[in-house]
């Protein structure tokens, strides 16, 4: 890579950076007001709606890998992004969580945040019952085989939304004001659904653009390309959760924080994976088939830490499923 070549891919990166934090907090307080204006839950808002937002920029990459390239290494690369996006997220975005968290809360001076972990363990129960499964699907060399697999998981993400659906609202303060009506106390549905959409047709591209600079940066250093489309393609494109999740601990939403990353997670384990199954040989070398073992366990410990604690503080330590991964895998 040339010196301009360079220049030019940093500077689009740290461009990128605060034109999606702005995207994501235009979508994230669109979205609590549509949420508010049609009663859902905080389940439908963060687990259901914004994580399906969120979660296109990783889901766009695997399938333009796999259906438009269509190439052996092009799905190499399709299958390592798929196993990387949940993997990313039940360790660093959740790490990120827990650590936004901490500091919101001791500034200000609140030892909690107001959290349903309830939803957040059922999302990530059905995640861990729904990826156990695919992995061991792995080991089937057969596509017929893993079709009914594959069909199961995405019943398994329907169900998921219709439970969720059928949840009740908790009520608590209003959202901040909507951006693009600041002076009105109860903007119209459209106007929240517009501010929403724009949020996230900005996202996209964004994301987009990241994720492409971030591999042309990495692929000259001679990664290998299930690899970095481990490591690379998901933290990248995974930036929208965790900001959307920063935004919403900072407002003391962690449900809907949490629920973010929570539904993104089961959505990629579940949809995603199903195409996997479907669309490539799903036979992963052994150090990435190893990430969803890892994502699996930070999973079942995120349950444990919701469970014993209702702040997120203590999803700060899932980061060391991360490192330990990294650890592993460089012996």
């Amino acid at each position: 890579m040339t010196a301009a070549g360079f220049v030019w891919n940093l500077s689009a990166l740290l461009l990128c950076l605060p034109l999606m934090v702005g995207a994501c907090a235009l979508f994230t307080n669109g979205l609590e007001w549509v949420g508010k204006k049609k009663a859902w839950s905080h389940g439908v808002v963060g687990s259901v709606l914004a994580s399906l937002g969120t979660t296109l920029p990783e889901t766009a990459i695997p399938l333009i890998a796999i259906l438009v390239i269509g190439t052996h290494q092009a799905k190499d690369i399709g299958t390592g992004a798929i196993l990387g996006a949940p993997f990313v997220l039940t360790t660093v975005a959740f790490a990120f969580s827990g650590a936004a968290a901490m500091f919101y809360s001791s500034a200000r001076k609140s030892a909690n945040h107001v959290l349903q972990s309830d939803i957040l363990v059922k999302d990530l129960g059905w995640f861990v019952a729904a990826f156990s499964v695919a992995l061991l699907c792995t080991r089937l060399r057969s596509a017929w085989l893993r079709l009914p697999v594959a069909l199961a998981l995405v019943l398994a993400y329907v169900l998921h939304v219709r439970g969720h659906f059928g949840e009740l609202r908790q009520e608590e303060e209003d959202p901040s004001q909507l951006y693009f009506a600041p002076k009105h106390s109860n903007p119209h549905l459209a106007t929240c659904a517009m501010q929403a959409l724009l949020g996230l047709a900005i996202v996209l591209p964004i994301a987009y653009l990241f994720v492409t600079r971030i591999e042309s940066l990495s692929s000259s250093i001679g990664v290998a390309p299930a690899l970095l489309s481990l490591f690379v393609s998901p933290v990248a494109s995974e930036l929208p959760e965790i900001i959307n999740s920063t935004i919403w601990m900072r407002q003391g939403r962690s449900t809907l924080a949490l629920g973010n990353i929570s539904g993104a997670i089961m959505f990629q384990g579940t949809i995603l994976v199903a195409l996997g199954m479907c669309l490539t040989p799903w036979l992963p070398e052994r150090k990435v088939a190893l990430s969803g073992a890892f994502s699996v366990a930070a999973a079942l410990f995120a349950i444990f830490a919701l469970r014993r604690e209702k702040s997120p503080s203590l999803l700060l330590f899932c980061a060391g499923f991360y490192v330990a991964y990294l650890l592993l895998i460089m012996h």
